[in-house]
């Protein structure tokens, strides 16, 4: 009698996850992306020598670049580390969870000592009412658009473009096409002054404002922030306030994508928007403002699409950074991708980066240029 019972048990909890799993479903999603990068000056990947994701011409300029001589030659390298893989897990009840992960996280090529950087790892969850609670590491709230591109990591960054992936616990609530956002998300941490403490002080606060259809995309979010430095044991410390504003849109005409973003903002970058704009020090009050914006235009046909953009951003005091920081950048794109099958494009890509760092001289800065070309193939699935 008691095995028999035990049987039983065992077939309805068999039954019984069976049915759970029926009601799951799982997409998988991701591109491959492998190619040849040339360059006919150095570049640099978020400050980092390399092609891993090029942002910004590396300074070729004697007496302030690390390795001048190698910066001012043409280089060359073969890249695939920014490949990607995703999964969404959705239960059918409003539940939805996904995790994303991609080799982008070390600088160099051949790839095969990169371990997986975790990109995304969030969980939403979605009300009968109109509206969507979520937890973890995704896109945050601040984000608005990226520009048509096939450097994905790079993505205009430190040119333009704002607002990475980090941790939030927000919610998001839909007015029929309007959907407002408020979230609360990591603090930062400020790289002037020399620490690291992201869990020291109030989370950042996030707001944002969407209004979407078929044809448009339009919004404004605004995040603010304090970076804690009175709990550091060094005299004179003070807090810093960090935070801004951006405005996006994006319009479908046709054929044509169009999309722009413009933000403002102070000490945005330690706040990992991956902007220029490094925050004050622990010991001065200093606002570090900086402003960017980007435009990019596409234009899609049944076997191929062709696209330009454009993106720029800059600090507005010279006086306020040290000898050999970044304080202006532009990009200027131009690329096409061409169907070869069902899911495979080949693609050409050119950027030009013009990149102005601080000299020696206080309140001057010097430019430096390169021209970054990207040729491969991407498998979207």
């Amino acid at each position: 009698m008691k095995k028999n019972l035990t049987v039983g048990l065992f077939v309805a909890g068999a039954i019984s996850s069976t049915s759970a799993l029926a009601e799951i479903s799982i997409k998988n999603y991701g591109f491959i992306k492998a190619g040849l990068s040339t360059t006919n000056k150095g570049v640099m990947s978020f400050g980092v020598d390399g092609f891993r994701a090029p942002t910004e011409a590396a300074n070729q300029k004697d007496n302030v670049a690390t390795v001048p001589t190698e910066d001012k030659k043409s280089q060359k390298s073969f890249q695939s580390g920014q490949s990607r893989w995703g999964l969404v897990i959705d239960n059918s009840k409003g539940v939805v969870g996904k995790i994303e992960v991609d080799a982008a996280g070390a600088n160099g090529s051949p790839d095969t000592a990169v371990k997986l950087r975790v990109r995304q790892a969030n969980i939403a969850y979605n009300t009968s009412f109109g509206g969507k609670f979520f937890a973890g590491q995704k896109w945050i709230s601040f984000a608005g658009l990226v520009p048509h591109t096939v450097n994905m990591v790079g993505a205009n960054y430190r040119a333009g473009n704002s607002g990475f992936i980090g941790n939030e616990l927000g919610y998001t609530h839909g007015f029929g096409n309007v959907h407002l956002t408020a979230a609360l998300g990591n603090k930062g941490s400020s790289t002037n002054a020399g620490t690291t403490d992201t869990e020291l002080g109030t989370p950042s606060i996030t707001a944002k404002l969407e209004y979407k259809n078929d044809m448009h995309h339009v919004g404004a979010a605004y995040i603010t922030a304090e970076l804690e430095h009175t709990s550091l044991a060094a005299t004179g410390n003070k807090d810093t306030d960090v935070g801004g504003f951006k405005g996006f849109y994006s319009g479908t005409f046709g054929s044509f994508n169009f999309k722009a973003e413009y933000y403002s903002g102070n000490g945005l970058s330690d706040l990992g928007m991956l902007t220029i704009g490094k925050a004050a020090s622990t010991t001065d009050s200093k606002k570090y403002d900086e402003s960017g914006y980007f435009a990019s235009l596409k234009y899609s046909m049944k076997e191929c699409a062709f696209w330009v953009g454009y993106g720029h951003a800059e600090v507005d005091k010279l006086s306020d950074y040290a000898q050999g920081n970044l304080v202006e950048n532009t990009k200027i794109t131009v690329a096409g991708e061409f169907n070869l099958s069902e899911g495979l494009n080949a693609f050409v890509n050119v950027e030009n980066f013009k990149t102005a760092y601080l000299t020696s001289t206080a309140n001057t800065s010097a430019d430096s240029k390169a021209t970054h070309t990207e040729l491969g193939m991407i498998y979207r699935f």
